[in-house]
């Protein structure tokens, strides 16, 4: 998959009231950049059904460093108006 201009926000899974992200299964861009970013400590391991998942993160961690580093790009730019518009003229009878 390839997203020019759109970074994409992974959903979490849930298991026994823990939601999280694995980060193996984060787009290549973002896996690289949060194993960077967060403290090791934030990456926890979750024994679901007898497979030992080592990748995960919380939910509330993940959501915190999209945010900050990726809902920034997603805004429109405040106080730009297209040349268009300003140059309407309203008939005021």
């Amino acid at each position: 998959m390839l997203y020019i201009g759109f970074v994409m926000k992974v959903l979490a899974e849930n298991y026994k009231g823990i939601e999280f992200i694995r980060i193996s299964k984060l787009p290549e861009e973002q896996r690289k950049e949060i194993v960077q970013a967060l403290p090791s400590d934030n990456i926890i391991k979750i024994l679901r059904e007898g497979e030992l998942l080592t990748d995960c993160v919380q939910s509330k961690h993940y959501e915190a460093w999209f945010d900050q580093n990726y809902k920034k790009e997603s805004r429109p730019s405040q106080g730009v108006v297209p040349a268009a518009i300003n140059s309407i003229k309203v008939n005021q009878d």
